[in-house]
């Protein structure tokens, strides 16, 4: 209904489901937030930044040392709150860029 009401105003909407957790199977419905996320945003035809999958695979390639990006509760730290955001926003304009424009856009 929010999504809805959102829209109905004018706003875009882009949802982004929750972080990526190592010790995720202690939540029994962890997977199904997930799940109902990706629906909701199919439904609502809205975006979804897929902020468990950019952080798992984050995790996995070891670009971040010790607690750069977890912190010992296994929760974001402020180093993985920036670059979520950086992502976030380069997801942004890659969505309302065009190819071409990307393509000749310096890197940063």
């Amino acid at each position: 209904k929010g999504v809805a009401k959102l829209q109905a105003a004018g706003a875009d909407v882009i949802l982004m489901d929750h972080q990526y957790l190592a010790f995720a199977e202690r939540f029994p419905r962890y997977q199904d937030y997930k799940a109902a996320m990706r629906d909701v945003a199919q439904n609502a035809q809205a975006g979804l930044f897929r902020r468990y999958d950019v952080m798992r695979f984050w995790e996995a390639s070891g670009a971040f040392e010790g607690g750069e990006l977890l912190g010992s509760d296994g929760l974001m730290v402020d180093t993985g709150y920036r670059c979520l955001a950086v992502a976030l926003a380069d997801a942004i304009a890659a969505a309302v860029t065009p190819a071409e424009a990307a393509a000749t856009r310096p890197l940063r």
